[in-house]
């Protein structure tokens, strides 16, 4: 495998260096304690409290396996981010609410974020931005595609 313009490299080197920004302009110890997925979800909990939201919900949103998404949520649930909530309809399903001190710490990391963004793309015009976008858009749906396929593989082995 030729190294010069391998993308798959370059995309590690670059999820490389995010991560070491990340860790090295954390805002307190607590941050630092939380994986880069506990703090995705966080996230998504955070934009879409006005509304119910299920373990399955976050299967779906971050294309995750059950047992994956059931640890991270546990490991939530030490750290005092969420609390379950059984719904009165349906014993089985539990709502994932943010406690309040995940809502003021996502607030804090959300703020790092856009002020971490800003940075990294200061040099790109917006229609580059775009492009990216789009180009990473292509990507993500080649890589569903090809785990869609391998899936198929697997079942009829």
């Amino acid at each position: 495998m030729q190294h010069e313009n391998s993308f798959l490299l370059e995309w590690k080197a670059m999820n490389n260096l995010l991560r070491r920004c990340v860790e090295e302009n954390a805002l307190c110890e607590t941050v630092q304690q939380l994986t880069q997925m506990q703090i995705f979800v966080l996230a998504y909990l955070y934009q879409n409290r006005d509304h119910a939201v299920y373990q399955r919900d976050l299967e779906t949103e971050f294309l995750i396996r059950r047992s994956t998404i059931t640890e991270l949520l546990k490991g939530m649930e030490q750290k005092n981010l969420i609390v379950r909530i059984a719904v009165a309809k349906d014993a089985r399903l539990k709502q994932i609410v943010l406690t309040p001190q995940a809502v003021a710490l996502h607030e804090a990391i959300e703020q790092a974020m856009r002020n971490m963004e800003q940075m990294v793309l200061q040099d790109l015009t917006q229609q580059e931005i775009q492009e990216f976008y789009r180009i990473l858009g292509k990507v993500k749906q080649n890589l569903m595609q090809m785990q869609s396929q391998e899936g198929k593989e697997k079942e009829s082995e």
